[in-house]
């Protein structure tokens, strides 16, 4: 009874993000799921390694036949085959089993420091298909990005589609770096809400990005192919983008709409994008932006606004604009 009363306590310390995520791993795995800690992982990690060293000894050897110049597995011995079989599969549903686990102690860490999340419910379509791939996880670079699907899905179901779970699923540690470098430079279309790369290859080429790396996240479905972005800048300030406090316009003496070659984030790399924090380095990827396009007579120039908002309701200009 006071074991009973104990767990109850225990249960009401904890804060309702985690104890959505505590439901939410019960439809999942099938019980409920308690924060791993690094004891359970340890003894999850002897049990695996002691099943794998028992399945060695109790068979040192495979039988193998050689017949008519080929090498074959002696089947006729079906008691020591089975037996093999129920070692491999109870090693890979333990490794499984920590792969899962550790994608929820990532997602743990993350969701533990929010003070609430959405009411609505994780489709159970979704989690089941979430388990079933992150036990294919093994990778900790990997278990990590997966930790902040579930956290981010947790906190507003429906932010990662099924599709991206299956891109994910096929995308390489190679590849997810790739995407993390190109992402510090993804430009937010302000009136559009999308975000994009400035598809320049000398110029990207001077922050580290080559040719090859576009097309690697366009054939894995992160990037489109190569698109125009139009904009119309004719006779006045045109918002581009926003650089920490300061937001960045194209500028025009003349009736001028500029147009230049972007990629745009497709709807999953737009939805991984939101757990890969872009953030663009410099300003200097803006000056050089700024030197490509004044080869159609436009500029760009920035300002910063106050987070005050005048009497009347609307912002205004900390100070006048500047040339990059």
């Amino acid at each position: 009874m006071n074991e009973m009363k104990d767990i109850s306590e225990a249960a009401k310390a904890l804060s309702a993000p985690v104890v959505k995520l505590i439901e939410v791993c019960a439809v999942g795995i099938g019980k409920i799921y308690e924060p791993i800690h690094t004891s359970r992982m340890a003894r999850a990690n002897a049990e695996a390694y002691k099943i794998l060293s028992e399945a060695i000894s109790e068979n040192p050897i495979i039988p193998v036949t050689y017949k008519e110049e080929k090498l074959a597995l002696d089947a006729s011995d079906t008691d020591s085959i089975f037996s093999r079989m129920k070692d491999r599969v109870q090693f890979q549903e333990i490794k499984k089993q920590i792969n899962i686990e550790n994608v929820i102690s990532e997602a743990y860490l993350k969701i533990k420091e929010e003070e609430q999340v959405s009411n609505d419910k994780v489709d159970e379509d979704w989690i089941t298909r979430f388990f079933n791939y992150a036990g294919e996880v093994s990778n900790n670079e990997m278990q990590i990005i997966w930790g902040s699907i579930l956290s981010g899905e947790i906190k507003q179901p429906g932010s990662f589609s099924l599709r991206t779970l299956e891109i994910l699923r096929s995308i390489s540690q190679k590849e997810a770096k790739i995407f993390h470098k190109v992402s510090a430079y993804a430009i937010k279309n302000l009136s559009q809400k999308y975000h994009y790369i400035y598809k320049d290859d000398d110029l990207l080429s001077k922050f580290g990005i080559n040719f090859l790396d576009i097309v690697a996240l366009a054939d894995i479905g992160l990037l489109s192919r190569d698109l125009v972005l139009s904009l119309d800048c004719k006779n006045k300030p045109t918002m581009f983008a926003k650089y920490n406090n300061w937001f960045i316009f194209l500028e025009s003496n003349i009736d001028k709409t500029v147009s230049f070659s972007i990629c745009k984030y497709t709807t999953v790399g737009e939805e991984l994008l939101t757990i890969n924090n872009p953030h663009i380095k410099s300003i200097n990827y803006f000056k050089e932006i700024a030197l490509d396009l004044n080869k159609q007579n436009v500029k760009l120039s920035f300002a910063e606004i106050y987070s005050d908002i005048n009497p009347k309701g609307k912002k205004f200009y900390r100070e006048p604009l500047k040339y990059l």
